[in-house]
């Protein structure tokens, strides 16, 4: 059995065949399956990207919406998945599912996810810069609702794009900054029912208190200092006093909702601990909750999810996305 790292640097050559793959089957792009649509003041434009890959079309989408903070336009990126195996079947408006991606952005990982769910017959999207650039973002606390805000506004967007018939037929799949705002999102999307959270946690005061990504911690530094504050525990409080947009504080939005948790026992980037909370805020709202845990760090947890627990991913939302 191949360890975790391992995994990782066999999961980044399949990346790159996948990628050098694409690019010789840019021929075999059909100008039919180009689309363009409008909703007032929503502009789509869906333009074939990386042609054909086994069962699946890939397109680069570009969504043009308003910014919900300051109000201007703004552009929203996404790649899609579009499964040849559900219009072969002539499936009206197939299965979704939309991954969003952790704090680095897209990465091999995410594109092995949309594959696997695209050859099992999703439509799969994954969204990029997603969350836009904030000003102030490393000294001004209430950036994180912003983000959020802009996460859901995204989804919303894309979710008028894709315009299931049926509700049912959306699910989400979130990793650790992905996860995070995945549930904010989860909790306020009622068209969306099913979600597979990897890593992600409740509480964000907390997680940004003691969190140890090298981003949370030099964001933590320099707030701390331009607020002359003496400890974690007072910047904590400080982020108490501004955030609002937090699963512990929303939850009550995963009634009757199905969502399928991976956490990582030894994670102190999302601590362990506050990925319980989130699972238990589902099951007291009265969530459909399975949950899984590997004994390992952040990172490793992420890399175990796809190579141990993929396939039980895409069995939760066969299930439930229907």
């Amino acid at each position: 059995m191949l360890s975790p790292i391992r995994s990782y640097f066999l999961l980044l050559c399949i990346s790159g065949f996948l990628t050098s793959f694409v690019s010789e089957a840019q021929a075999y792009w059909s100008s039919e399956e180009i689309r363009g649509k409008h909703i007032p003041g929503i502009t789509f434009n869906l333009q074939p990207a990386f042609g054909l890959v086994s069962r699946c079309s890939i397109y680069s989408l570009e969504i043009s919406g308003s910014d919900p903070i300051h109000r201007q336009k703004r552009r929203i990126n996404a790649k899609m998945f579009q499964s040849l195996k559900s219009a072969q079947l002539d499936i009206p408006n197939t299965r979704t599912i939309i991954i969003l991606p952790p704090s680095g952005g897209e990465n091999a990982i995410d594109t092995l996810y949309a594959h696997l769910f695209c050859e099992a017959g999703f439509n799969v999207y994954i969204l990029q810069d997603w969350l836009g650039n904030l000003e102030n973002y490393e000294l001004d606390p209430s950036s994180h609702d912003e983000e959020g805000l802009r996460g859901y506004s995204a989804v919303a967007h894309l979710l008028e794009f894709i315009n299931p018939a049926q509700l049912e037929k959306v699910g989400l799949l979130g990793t650790s900054k992905g996860a995070i705002h995945g549930s904010v999102i989860m909790a306020l999307e009622s068209r969306i029912k099913t979600s597979v959270f990897i890593v992600g946690g409740a509480d964000l005061p907390k997680i940004l208190a003691v969190g140890t990504h090298s981003e949370v911690i030099k964001i933590r530094k320099k707030r701390m200092e331009h607020y002359r504050l003496v400890s974690v525990e007072d910047y904590e409080a400080k982020l108490r006093e501004q955030l609002m947009l937090d699963p512990s504080k929303l939850a009550g939005g995963f009634r009757n909702k199905n969502m399928l948790f991976y956490g990582g026992l030894r994670d102190t980037t999302v601590p362990y601990k506050n990925q319980i909370l989130l699972q238990h805020l589902a099951l007291k709202a009265g969530a459909n909750v399975e949950s899984y845990a590997y004994d390992d760090d952040h990172t490793r947890t992420i890399l175990a999810a796809f190579t141990n627990g993929r396939e039980r991913f895409l069995n939760f939302f066969k299930e439930f996305v229907f």
